[in-house]
């Protein structure tokens, strides 16, 4: 239990307060892809519902090995919304070191009203929504993570006015314009909600501002389609349980990578294996679990080491009964 108490006590000095440089929506991550060459090629990696999971951890190898110029996560970065669940992950990103910047959108696991704001998720990543650009092309980060039934629309409609006031007498600036969220839910082809109006709307708009692509995550499988001259892909393989088993062919483990040029952007799946870490398992659990108990019942904390400390002096103090030995059994046998 000392132990035990004595690691919490460690993780809560030690447990970053902020993301390193490279990650987030923030300006210093907004100038290095503005500043990419205007007629140059780059590469993006796209990943999507890692939630803290090992496999993430080897994606960031890759990214090391390969070095695209920028990679975005399409949210659920974390498994539940909560302070300990994005200490542990802030945590985790300060034992990487990504060659570029890594923007992300926030996924329905990374927001709660209560326990965890969307202005919360601002202050320690970045802007969302935020409109990037980089190099000639254009990337629009969407905080659309709720499903259609949930919010009635009202996403739908902040990200069709933010496409509108972006976009409207500006297409023509940008070579490429692409749009990540979290839901594919009523924007995605077969995901689309008729009696959703909001989401026509939006769905109407990506087409008449010729979105290039668009990118969500949430279903943890990979899925392809086209329409009005838009790509859509759905991508969340990074780490989270699978949907419907891996005995699905879409489920599996990926990233995707996208090559922009001259030409039409070229998009290609990256497998990622599959990684436990025990580890991160157990840190996770006393970030995540621990040490939000310790801050929110200190008193129960300080009971327990009571009550530990009382059994440990009444074991101490209790009188030894010294064994007797053969001759003295006979004298207190006596007569």
């Amino acid at each position: 239990m000392m132990v035990a108490e004595a690691y919490t006590v460690l993780l809560a000095f030690t447990s970053p307060e902020c993301v390193p440089e490279w990650f987030g929506n923030a300006t210093r991550a907004a100038a290095q892809l503005a500043a990419l060459p205007a007629e140059g090629d780059y590469t993006f990696w796209v990943v999507g519902d890692t939630q803290g999971s090992g496999t993430y951890e080897g994606f960031m190898d890759r990214v090391r090995e390969e070095r695209p110029d920028c990679v975005v996560f399409l949210g659920d970065v974390v498994g539940n919304p909560t302070e300990g669940d994005h200490t542990f992950f802030r945590s985790e990103l300060w034992e990487m070191a990504s060659p570029c910047p890594v923007l992300c959108v926030p996924g329905n696991h990374d927001i709660d009203p209560r326990t965890f704001p969307l202005s919360r998720f601002r202050d320690l990543y970045g802007p969302v929504p935020a409109a990037l650009a980089v190099g000639p092309d254009l990337f629009l980060l969407l905080p659309f993570f709720a499903d259609n039934q949930e919010d009635g629309g009202r996403q739908a409609e902040e990200a069709a006015r933010f496409l509108e006031a972006t976009l409207a007498g500006r297409r023509d600036s940008y070579r490429h314009v692409f749009l990540f969220c979290h839901n594919p839910g009523g924007i995605f082809p077969g995901c689309r909600q008729s009696d959703s109006p909001a989401y026509v709307r939006l769905a109407q708009l990506m087409g008449t501002y010729r979105l290039t692509a668009c990118f969500a995550g949430h279903l943890h499988l990979y899925q392809e389609a086209e329409a009005d001259g838009t790509r859509y892909f759905i991508s969340g393989g990074g780490g989270s349980r699978l949907l419907k088993g891996t005995h699905d062919p879409r489920g599996f483990f990926h990233s995707l990578v996208i090559k922009v040029g001259a030409g039409a952007p070229e998009y290609s799946v990256l497998p990622l294996a599959e990684r436990e870490d025990v580890g991160d398992k157990t840190k996770w659990w006393f970030l995540a679990r621990v040490l939000p108990y310790v801050r929110r019942e200190p008193g129960g904390l300080i009971a327990g080491n009571a009550l530990v400390a009382g059994m440990l002096v009444l074991t101490l103090c209790r009188p030894r009964v010294r064994p007797l030995g053969s001759g003295e059994l006979q004298e207190a046998g006596g007569d």
